[in-house]
């Protein structure tokens, strides 16, 4: 009898120690699930940390590409980061001094860097093929050159798919005199897109299929819908269509490459990481842009809001 109470009483307390185990496991298990991605990858550096440099000072600056993994958009990525970070650092440089910049390749294949739309001797210009060889990997090379002109540019890998990959930044020439532009405040930003894919399986795909990633392309199914919103006849739309066809074109091509696969960033943030730029009440604002995708660069300036 006694045996048979103290198994009864055993079994009790199995049972309580393996719902309370099974729970606390359970419960251990869904909040590892459901840690937000910065938590999971707190070891991981986050994109859009860069700093700024001077390429105009005494010293000259270091630049160091390397492959890092980086939180972009809450997911971690490889990319090729300039002094860690995705975009590179800005650089600045004065109008009428000259630029002195080492570049330490520590990839494992050639690179380079394009200083976008300055004025410089030929072998400056980081074009491989054309005005130099490339960076060779493990190798440093010096770009040294006189600043003639003034403006907000940017500079990226003229190598490869690596542009692609992040390698890139903005440039900011400022001028000899005093700034024509009157501001307190001045933000910088570069406005560019990213892939969690291969950038060479991208290509392969666009030489595939030059709409693979535009998926608002005129079908079969949706021919009715465009009727409906067109208020065409079916012959005016299969015409249309037929025209389209006919350019090998899409009407909805505004880009080779959509959403579908690429998260647009602003200075290395995504949307759902909401970038800020701070200014005080009546405080004039010089916001200065580069966008390597599309090309254009701009500034602009503006006031804050009381």
């Amino acid at each position: 009898m006694k045996d048979q109470s103290r198994f009864s009483e055993l079994s009790s307390m199995s049972r309580r120690r393996f719902l309370v185990t099974t729970g606390s496991s359970t419960l251990a298990s869904y909040l590892m699930l459901n840690r937000p991605a910065w938590a999971l990858n707190a070891d991981v550096a986050r994109s859009g940390n860069f700093g700024e440099l001077d390429a105009t000072a005494e010293e000259g600056i270091d630049l160091y590409l390397e492959n890092q993994d980086l939180l972009i958009g809450g997911r971690v990525g490889r990319g090729i980061t300039i002094n860690g970070s995705i975009p590179g650092p800005v650089i600045r440089m004065t109008e009428g001094k000259d630029a002195l910049i080492r570049v330490h390749n520590r990839l494992p294949e050639s690179s380079s860097i394009h200083w976008h739309g300055i004025l410089l001797p030929f072998d400056m210009d980081g074009v491989p093929g054309i005005s130099f060889a490339g960076i060779p990997a493990g190798e440093t090379f010096t770009y040294r050159f006189p600043v003639r002109q003034n403006g907000t540019y940017w500079y990226h890998s003229h190598s490869g798919f690596q542009e692609q990959l992040g390698h890139y930044g903005q440039l900011i020439v400022d001028p000899a005199q005093t700034d024509p532009v009157d501001y307190d405040v001045e933000h910088t930003v570069v406005l560019s897109d990213w892939t969690f894919e291969d950038p060479h399986n991208v290509f392969r795909n666009l030489k595939t299929i030059e709409g693979y990633y535009n998926f608002q392309r005129p079908t079969l199914a949706n021919i009715d819908d465009q009727m409906q919103a067109t208020g065409m006849a079916l012959g005016e739309v299969i015409g249309k269509r037929l025209s389209w066809q006919g350019m090998r074109m899409d009407p909805t091509d505004i880009a080779d490459v959509t959403g579908a696969t690429y998260t647009f960033l602003m200075n290395g943030k995504s949307a759902d990481e909401n970038p800020v730029f701070l200014a005080e009440p009546g405080q004039k604002v010089s916001c200065v842009s580069s966008m390597p995708r599309p090309r254009p660069t701009m500034m602009f300036a503006f006031q804050a809001c009381r």
